[in-house]
């Protein structure tokens, strides 16, 4: 397994303007300053912060690849963290891509694995001013994999972003920025209002609209609900159920070669999500999941009751207490 720290400018001002690249080079550990940030409120997501050290250069990459097995060509899959666009730090070991990249034949990039700039660095507000600072770096990280992933034994034309929380947000917003170049495997939602309000209105309730809105659109789309319900339980607190992000372990930290129902269900996460990274339109059908669709059992409910396999449920077991849609 080899990990590569890269950083993308020799010299990033804040009102991005950023033309050199430095020479990637072996890690193996981080060393490179994190974006300027606030620390996290206790238990927010984003974790604490881990690197001190903040610049304002800092778009760094982090690389993890297996290039002397599998594929020659790999299927990539860049990471984007969380924090609610105010804080973040893919240095935080929870981003460790080493075991999904050894496991699963893919490369993983981390963007410090793509460090963005957050809060008013990264979302200024301020008039006559470039906006969305954050989501620029984003593009300019997956730019930058297109152009010098194959280094790396990845397949430029198999990108697939994929994160938690505000990362997951930004995939969901880099769909309709990027429309006509989306570099990553894409197939754009229609930008309609309804599409809209599905991303503004919350995790589980909003969730369920864009899954559904992508599904009246003949989107490729499939909808699991993480229970992490008894020895998947993060926090020791009795009826607490799953916290927010205590999915992540199972997809970049969790190390599915040991034996225990945690890892157990770690690998058949893991495989999941590199089988879609894959083939986006199929590889999820492949593996036996069945696509969403709001009236069937098709939303696939991972760790319920300390379960290892998946099951498939009616998405209104969830959903009975959502707002009306306002999709058809």
């Amino acid at each position: 397994m080899a990990k590569s720290l890269v950083s993308l400018c020799a010299v990033f001002p804040l009102l991005w303007r950023c033309s050199s690249f430095q020479v990637p080079g072996k890690a193996t550990h981080w060393s490179g300053p994190g974006c300027p940030t606030l620390p996290p409120p206790p238990g927010g997501p984003g974790g604490p912060p881990v690197n001190n050290t903040q610049s304002a250069d800092c778009p760094f990459l982090n690389i993890w690849t297996k290039p002397q097995v599998g594929e020659k060509k790999k299927s990539v899959m860049v990471w984007i963290y969380g924090g609610g666009f105010n804080t973040g730090d893919s240095a935080d070991p929870m981003y460790n891509g080493a075991v999904l990249a050894s496991n699963q034949d893919v490369v993983v990039v981390v963007p410090h694995s793509m460090n963005y700039r957050t809060n008013i660095f990264g979302f200024p507000g301020r008039p006559h001013t470039d906006q969305n600072l954050g989501l620029l770096d984003q593009r300019l990280a997956v730019e930058w994999v297109r152009d010098n992933i194959k280094a790396f034994g990845g397949d430029k034309s198999r990108i697939v972003l994929f994160g938690q929380s505000a990362g997951a947000t930004s995939v969901d917003f880099y769909s309709y920025a990027w429309r006509k170049d989306p570099i990553p495997l894409l197939i754009p939602p229609k930008a309609t209002p309804q599409v809209d309000m599905a991303l503004k209105n919350g995790f589980r309730c909003g969730t369920a609209d864009a899954a559904k809105a992508r599904y009246l659109d003949n989107v490729p789309v499939w909808r699991y609900h993480y229970s992490g319900t008894g020895i998947y339980s993060t926090i020791p607190i009795p009826g607490l159920g799953a916290t927010h992000g205590a999915d992540v372990k199972l997809v970049l930290q969790a190390q599915p070669a040991i034996d225990g129902p945690p890892n157990a269900l770690a690998k058949i996460v893991q495989t999941a999500w590199a089988s879609f990274a894959k083939a986006p339109s199929s590889g999820l059908t492949k593996f036996g999941w069945p696509k969403y669709d709001p009236n069937g059992k098709t939303l696939i409910r991972l760790g319920d009751n300390s379960g290892v396999q998946p099951e498939f449920t009616d998405a209104t077991t969830y959903d009975h207490n959502c707002p009306p849609s306002l999709l058809l």
